[in-house]
């Protein structure tokens, strides 16, 4: 994944439906499958990619968070569904085993980000006066005061996990949980939103670029964007080393296009909007159709 240089095999995505869930985040990738909404306004079927299997979850979810083959969502005692395994041709939705937690959060104040962390899976969730960092096989957990911006997503890595607070004099800022302590990542002028990430990498939006922060030594990097702060930027929870992005530096030549941080790019006719990334695979919306590529 972190060498991938071009996108290619580009093709639609047969069954999904492209703008008719709720939540404008979906359809979305959970490793090789894609998950969506047909014939409702929830995410309620699973659409695999490398041979088009369709799969139904075993009840719908309005805004699910997604890991690699699973996903998850608060206020359901067994909140957590195991995609099949494509390559074993397993199909039939099953809850993740192990992954019923005794106490049962309730919806916080944005759609949580979920992984596996040490073996073991994982949800943070952003609510108004704190952020919990869950192990889903537990009874209990701490709480670690902080003040998340409703509406912005929230990312988890491998010992850390962030959020977006805004503040009257800085602006939208990026904060970090790191073990027990909470802390500003960056605190400038205008505004840093749209955190993404996976493993040792945090990604979010400055301004006019894409901000990448290697975690474990603090090294950062930037790249020219102009994404128009809609749509969140797109991560492979498989490494985290690649963004990509909607762009709109072309917007009144090709529209609104895809572009990576390696240089990577789509300039297709028309709009690609809302990306996101998983195993090798990105997936967007162009009009009414769900696409897929490969990334090489």
């Amino acid at each position: 994944m972190p060498g991938f240089v071009t996108i290619d095999e580009v093709r639609p995505v047969a069954f999904l439906q492209a703008n008719r869930c709720a939540d404008d985040r979906y359809p979305a990738l959970a490793g090789t499958w894609a998950v969506g909404c047909v014939g409702s306004d929830a995410v309620n079927v699973a659409v695999s990619l490398p041979d088009s299997r369709v799969v139904t979850l075993t009840a719908p979810a309005r805004s699910p968070s997604l890991g690699i083959g699973w996903l998850w969502t608060t206020g359901l005692p067994a909140g957590a569904w195991a995609l099949p395994d494509p390559v074993r041709r397993t199909y039939g939705v099953t809850f993740v085993e192990g992954a019923v937690t005794t106490l049962v959060p309730r919806e916080g104040v944005a759609p949580p980000a979920v992984a596996n962390v040490d073996g073991h899976p994982t949800a943070f969730i952003p609510y108004a006066d704190h952020v919990d960092r869950i192990d889903l096989t537990a009874s209990s957990w701490p709480v670690h005061p902080a003040h998340p911006a409703p509406g912005e997503p929230v990312a988890l890595g491998e010992d850390w996990a962030a959020w977006t607070e805004r503040s009257p004099r800085t602006g939208a800022d990026v904060w970090a949980l790191r073990g027990d302590v909470v802390a500003a990542i960056v605190q400038g002028a205008g505004d840093q939103r749209l955190v993404a990430g996976s493993n040792n990498y945090l990604w979010w939006v400055d301004g006019d670029a894409v901000v990448r922060r290697e975690m474990s030594s603090g090294t950062e990097a930037r790249f020219p964007a102009q994404t128009g702060f809609t749509a969140g930027l797109a991560v492979d929870p498989t490494d985290g080393s690649v963004a990509c992005w909607e762009d709109r530096r072309a917007l009144e030549t090709t529209g609104v296009d895809l572009w990576c941080s390696n240089g990577a790019h789509l300039d297709r006719p028309g709009d690609q909007r809302w990306p996101t990334m998983s195993n090798g695979y990105l997936l967007w919306r162009e009009g009414e159709q769900v696409m897929t590529a490969r990334l090489r």
